[in-house]
C-alpha cells in the first residue's frame, strides 16, 4: 500500500479558504512568522496548479519573502490579514 504524502492527504483542505484561514492563524499563533510562512508555502504548493502564477513561483523560491510578497500571495489566494487587539 502506497502512503500518501502531506499534500495528497490535505489537498482538499488546503484548497478550502475556511480551512486555510484557520491553518494560517494557528501557524502564526503557535510558531510565529517562520511557521506562518511555511504554512503559506503549503497552501501555495497545493493551489499553484489551479491559479498558475509567476508570483507563486517567486514566493516558493524565496526562503525569506518580504511582507509585500506575502500580501500579494495572500491577495491572489483571496485572503487578507486583519489585525485585532491582543488580549
Amino acid at each position: 500500500m502506497k502512503l500518501k504524502n502531506f499534500y495528497e492527504t490535505f489537498r482538499d483542505d488546503l484548497m478550502d479558504q475556511e480551512f486555510v484561514i484557520g491553518y494560517l492563524e494557528d501557524a502564526l499563533e503557535e510558531g510565529g512568522v517562520s511557521l506562518f510562512i511555511s504554512a503559506l508555502e503549503d497552501v501555495v504548493i497545493v493551489n499553484q496548479k489551479h491559479l498558475d502564477s509567476q508570483l507563486f513561483k517567486d514566493f516558493l523560491n524565496n526562503s525569506n519573502p518580504e511582507m509585500s510578497l506575502v500580501f500579494k500571495v495572500l491577495n491572489l489566494l483571496g485572503l487578507t490579514i486583519n489585525l485585532k487587539v491582543k488580549c
